[in-house]
């Protein structure tokens, strides 16, 4: 007999949802990097929301 495990298909979803939502989790955090990297070499605040644009990153909401 076999010894191996079979990864049967809930598991196999299961992995696959953590995988989707750890990589979801990195471009989130990709993507506000490279918001701070573009907002710190902007000249004004016009220049910083069209490379933000070019990127396609929206700008962050207003801290309070």
């Amino acid at each position: 007999m076999p010894t191996e495990r079979r990864i049967g298909p809930a598991r196999e979803r299961d992995r696959l949802a953590d995988a989707r939502e750890d990589e979801r989790a990195h471009a989130v955090i990709r993507n506000v990097r490279a918001a701070r990297m573009v907002a710190g070499r902007a000249d004004s605040a016009e220049e910083c929301s069209l490379l933000l644009e070019m990127l396609g990153l929206e700008p962050a909401a207003e801290r309070r």
